[in-house]
């Protein structure tokens, strides 16, 4: 009954594909004769393309990125601009900056070397002595996975961790008081958000300044030039984040109840991050050569590409 039911539905679908794909180029060439608004060449075979794009797209006639792509070779064998111009935006260095720190963040966080890092900080005994050295466990260690991953995914990773760590210590009604809570919930979200400041592949964002700079100002930002600049600002903004939730939130709190060093919680392992997993190692070990290539033109003062 159920096959029955989404054959129709399916059908529809097929139908809708195929009516898209022969109705496209006849519409495309009805824009390109009607000329609306009356553009010069180029802008007319441009709408054109535009025109049956979006008609592709629309119907699904073909995949999503395989409309893009035709829609860019109908660009260059119409002359409407040439080929260097119009794969640009595919061969910037920017795109495979993103594609690489995509690549790195995903293999940091499959293989668990998200929540060892996480471990590794937050059982240091500098950061369990006391509220301030709490907010600044979590802070620190937010801002750090922060740098390498996304914000939203550090912010999933440690918002767990941060209220597991509450319940451990406190305990149900015997804990510290509740804007304490809301103190060590606010340093993962502020830290997720600095940390993404420190590298050039923090965050998405960076990349897309990076490269407006350079296509604008003709200013190339390297990955170490973005480093002496993104991690000062991020180590002001965190004793900034400190110090505000300090004096608004935790002042005038004693002692934490006593409890063991906060750790990330066996829901939050994903069985690959063991100190024999290979994956992990390749990973620390490609995070490690992207960084040297990264940082070595100038440390060197080898030639850039």
């Amino acid at each position: 009954m159920a096959a029955e039911a989404s054959d129709p539905e399916s059908g529809f679908e097929r139908k809708l594909r195929t009516a898209g794909f022969l109705a496209g180029p006849p519409l495309a060439l009805l824009v390109y004769l009607l000329n609306p608004g009356g553009h010069p060449a180029e802008a007319r075979r441009l709408l054109a393309i535009v025109t049956l794009t979006i008609v592709w797209w629309m119907t699904e006639a073909l995949p999503l990125p395989a409309t893009a792509l035709v829609s860019s070779a109908l660009a260059i064998a119409f002359g409407v601009a040439p080929i260097r111009q119009v794969l640009a935006p595919y061969a910037d260095p920017v795109i495979y900056l993103f594609l690489g720190s995509f690549l790195l963040g995903e293999a940091f966080r499959k293989h668990g070397l998200d929540v060892r890092v996480a471990r590794a900080l937050l059982s240091l005994k500098l950061f369990a002595r006391s509220p301030q050295g709490l907010l600044a466990g979590f802070g620190v260690t937010s801002a750090t996975i922060s740098s390498a991953l996304s914000n939203t995914a550090t912010a999933a990773l440690l918002t767990p961790v941060a209220v597991g760590a509450l319940d451990a210590r406190g305990g149900k009604g015997t804990g510290p008081p509740r804007r304490f809570d809301s103190a060590l919930l606010l340093m993962v979200a502020y830290g997720a958000s600095i940390g993404g400041l420190a590298t050039i592949i923090g965050t998405p964002p960076n990349l897309i300044t990076a490269g407006f700079i350079e296509r604008l100002g003709g200013v190339r930002v390297t990955f170490t030039a973005w480093l002496l600049f993104g991690v000062p600002l991020s180590i002001t903004l965190i004793l900034v984040a400190l110090l505000v939730t300090r004096l608004t939130l935790v002042r005038g709190l004693g002692p934490l109840p006593a409890g063991g060093p906060a750790t990330v919680g066996d829901a939050n392992t994903r069985g690959n991050g063991r100190p024999g997993d290979s994956g992990a190692a390749w990973t620390i070990a490609a995070i490690v050569l992207a960084f040297v290539l990264w940082t070595a033109p100038a440390v060197t003062g080898a030639p850039r590409p």
